[in-house]
């Protein structure tokens, strides 16, 4: 991991000003906030958090992509419920309740973040109402989403839970207008199998018939999405 202080230029000024927890405020107060951020680099596979820890900062993703999971003690299976896309926040919880972190943060590729002290951050969120409100919503919306996936994981079957995953990684990827086309890298079948909760060999037999159906195209870890309305109709079948 490779860690510097930096003071931020322009675009990561206007990145701060795209989050909702940061829309508040002026060009000032947003280079104000800039200057008490650090950026830190993360190789592929490279924990950035572990469950357990103490809650130490803010994070947010600049490049890349982040997992979040929860891996059992006793034989290394993993549930991942949360992937982290570039311009989105994350390791929230832990600085609101002063609890310790509960569940590990692991960057899937090389990436970016940016990083802001848990002091800094729980001062700066009592000093600024609106962005109390915006953080509020944030993680009303991402209960919401970890609802639906306790949802999915519960009456859905898993054709159906993978058909669903790869619309909206690939609505997310080309945002929120998904065509025909759509490429999702770096996505193994062990990834994809704890993303939905089942086994590398269900995803592996499951994958295949997406394959031979013609609705999707797999490999070496890209699925290329080549009949979305197809996939749509199998979450429900």
């Amino acid at each position: 991991m490779v860690v510097s202080h930096l003071k931020l230029t322009s675009p990561e000024t206007e990145l701060l000003s795209r989050l909702s927890i940061f829309a508040c405020l002026d060009t000032d107060e947003l280079e104000e906030v800039a200057s008490h951020l650090q950026r830190r680099t993360f190789a592929k596979g490279e924990i950035i958090y572990h469950r357990d820890d103490l809650p130490g900062c803010l994070y947010i993703l600049v490049r890349g992509q982040v997992k979040i999971r929860l891996l059992s003690e006793t034989d290394n299976r993993q549930v991942t419920f949360a992937w982290v896309s570039p311009e989105t926040f994350f390791g929230t919880i832990s600085l609101l309740d002063e609890g310790h972190r509960n569940s590990d943060a692991v960057a899937v590729e090389s990436s970016t973040v940016l990083t802001m002290s848990h002091d800094f951050f729980r001062s700066y969120i009592r000093s600024h109402p609106a962005a109390m409100e915006a953080l509020i919503e944030t993680m009303a919306q991402r209960w919401r989403r970890t609802i639906r996936h306790f949802y999915d994981m519960a009456f859905l079957d898993v054709p159906g839970r993978l058909a669903k995953l790869i619309l909206q990684l690939a609505e997310e990827r080309s945002s929120g207008q998904l065509q025909p086309g759509v490429v999702l890298s770096n996505l193994s079948q062990r990834e994809l199998a704890s993303l939905v909760g089942t086994t590398r060999e269900s995803v592996n037999k499951w994958i295949k018939f997406f394959v031979h159906q013609g609705w999707i195209d797999f490999s070496k870890g890209n699925i290329t999405v080549l009949e979305p309305n197809q996939l749509s109709q199998r979450i429900t079948a």
